[in-house]
């Protein structure tokens, strides 16, 4: 028998990368063959020589499942689902490693195919907090910003103003209304130069609110 196999993966249910193995159950390699995890004593089933070399098969069983549960792991798929599947597969495979239950397989294929298409948990953006550039600010806002700049005569000025698809409505609005009355000097871009987003109310109010 060859020995040119692929590596063990890690361990899928403690996640040991050390002395995963492959063994046989006799010293004389006459019985069945078998991956065991010595940190918490997973194995697979035992699979005999039956003119074919069972070791690649059982590399793969072992791999497929490492890389199902690391999978599992990274979408946050509960790990019930596939400790249901890992028990039926008990009743597919004989002792000799062949298919005695086909319709059974297809079916937990089928379901494993569906949960490693599980969307991946998207992660979490923090809220930046504190002024920063206007050009940061996205161009659609769900709620108000405070927003900075100096005017011509110097002096820091502050207001709350929103964008919606790229304007900043408040400015907007502003500029619409001097050029209305006959004003002049007023441009349709605002002068920002920082934003801030609003913290979070109070708890109490919120309570209250709600």
């Amino acid at each position: 028998m060859s020995d040119n196999l692929p590596p063990l993966l890690p361990c899928p249910f403690c996640g040991n990368k050390a002395n995963i193995a492959m063994a046989n159950e006799k010293h004389d390699h006459s019985g069945g063959y078998f991956i065991a995890c010595p940190a918490c004593d997973a194995s697979t089933g035992l699979r005999y020589a039956m003119g074919d070399d069972p070791r690649p098969l059982l590399v793969e069983q072992w791999n497929r499942r490492a890389a199902i549960e690391a999978d599992r792991v990274s979408r946050d798929v509960p790990a019930e689902w596939f400790a249901l599947l890992a028990e039926a597969r008990q009743y597919v495979y004989d002792e000799e490693g062949y298919c005695i239950e086909p319709d059974l397989a297809c079916a937990i294929e089928d379901v494993d195919a569906m949960l490693s298409a599980a969307p991946q948990p998207q992660p979490v953006q923090a809220q930046p907090s504190g002024w920063q550039p206007i050009s940061t600010a996205p161009d659609d806002m769900t709620e108000p910003v405070m927003v900075f700049w100096i005017d011509s005569d110097g002096a820091p000025m502050r207001e709350f103003d929103y964008k919606e698809d790229g304007c900043w409505m408040g400015w907007h609005e502003h500029a619409e209304h001097v050029h209305v009355i006959g004003g002049h000097g007023v441009s349709y871009t605002p002068p920002y130069t920082h934003w801030m987003p609003l913290p979070s109310p109070p708890a109490e109010q919120a309570q209250k609110e709600e």
